[in-house]
């Protein structure tokens, strides 16, 4: 899932232009601690709640793994604008690339 926090992201805040620049980066520091704190919280409500990606540039958010039980709860937090469920993408190991392409080995040139 996508949690979304009520605070600005740094775009918001600075503009494209400041986008990684040495002010942005108490900013961007501070959002960090921000969303482990949320994060905190979900996992107090559920322990194994595993941590993704974390957005600061167009949004202040992160995603995180938990069962459909716990949107309501976590958007019920006061620093949680919003909840959205993400599709589940699987990626298959590189490993398995070659079986799969039924070539019989990687090929530096094609």
């Amino acid at each position: 899932m996508l949690v979304t926090l009520r605070s600005p992201s740094l775009l918001e805040q600075f503009g494209k232009d400041a986008l990684g620049t040495p002010e942005t980066a108490p900013a961007a520091a501070q959002m960090e601690a921000q969303q482990k704190a949320v994060l905190d919280q979900i996992r107090a409500l559920y322990p194994e709640a595993e941590a993704g990606a974390y957005c600061n540039v167009l949004l202040n958010g992160f995603t995180c793994t938990v069962p459909e039980a716990y949107l309501d709860p976590i958007r019920a937090l006061p620093e949680v604008e919003s909840v959205q469920r993400l599709p589940e993408i699987l990626i298959p190991e590189m490993s398995g690339a070659a079986a799969l392409s039924g070539l019989p080995a990687f090929a530096a040139e094609t």
